[in-house]
């Protein structure tokens, strides 16, 4: 009994909120994978209902890699890898962005802007494709 509380006790200790603030630099720590369906995908004008996305985020203090895709009628189109410093207030917004999108080709002109908050983020990216044109999605993402 007094190994199970000690380990216990010892868990909760090293544990915490997942989006808590490093206690050094104040940047919350936001790394993981995030996924949910997008409210907005819009395509050179259409809206597409029904994507989801979903979304790695690897951490080394500010810097933040987000690496994704969105899964539209069952085919999964990547986005770019998004690097960029991540505020005190959870927010990283990046632009401009280009890379490869998959099936719609390279992208260009872009702008992505992720807003962390707990175990969620508000992801946003506009970009103009290749093959596709202009692309705009948004959505709220979980843990």
């Amino acid at each position: 009994m007094k190994k199970l509380l000690v380990l216990v006790l010892g868990l909760a200790a090293c544990g915490g909120n997942p989006a808590s603030p490093d206690r050094e630099t104040q940047i919350p720590r936001v790394d993981g994978t995030y996924q949910g369906p997008l409210t907005t995908f819009r395509v050179d004008g259409v809206n597409y209902p029904g994507v989801s996305m979903r979304i790695t985020v690897a951490q080394a203090g500010s810097q933040v890699t987000i690496n994704g895709a969105f899964l539209v009628q069952g085919e999964t189109f990547p986005i770019p890898a998004i690097t960029g410093t991540l505020s005190a207030t959870g927010t990283l917004s990046e632009g401009p962005t280009s890379g490869d999108f998959g099936e719609c080709g390279l992208g260009s002109n872009g702008y992505a802007s992720l807003t962390f908050s707990g175990s969620s983020a508000v992801f946003t990216l506009n970009a103009n494709t290749q093959w596709c044109g202009a692309m705009s999605l948004s959505g709220t993402l979980r843990k």
